[in-house]
């Protein structure tokens, strides 16, 4: 896997679900604003204005919150993944993603 430089951070989107477990419809316009996504990849963290390393907060398949259209799509390893800046991220759940709903979901952690 590709390591991400700096902070940023590497996340793959989560396909929002279309119908609610009791059979809701959900309009794509409610999807368009944000997306979940679970981090992959975490670079070494920022520096500030006096060089001191900042280490990221967020961890590896962390379930996080990033806003449609920042980062950078990209394709690797035949995946669809977005790097973006760790100041980018809109929140986190406080659990991270066990392996096996990683599995379930077909995301790869």
């Amino acid at each position: 896997m590709l390591e991400p430089s700096f902070d940023r951070i590497i996340v793959q989107l989560i396909k929002p679900k279309e119908v609610t477990e009791g059979g809701l419809f959900i309009p794509g316009s409610l999807n368009e604003r944000v997306s979940e996504a679970i981090v992959v990849a975490i670079g070494k963290g920022g520096r500030t204005s006096e060089g001191v390393l900042v280490p990221p907060r967020l961890k590896v398949g962390m379930k996080v919150l990033v806003p449609r259209g920042t980062g950078y799509d990209v394709k690797i390893g035949g995946e669809d993944l977005l790097i973006l800046r760790e100041e980018e991220i809109l929140g986190n759940y406080p659990d991270p993603v066990t392996l096996e709903w990683a599995v379930e979901t077909s995301i790869h952690v």
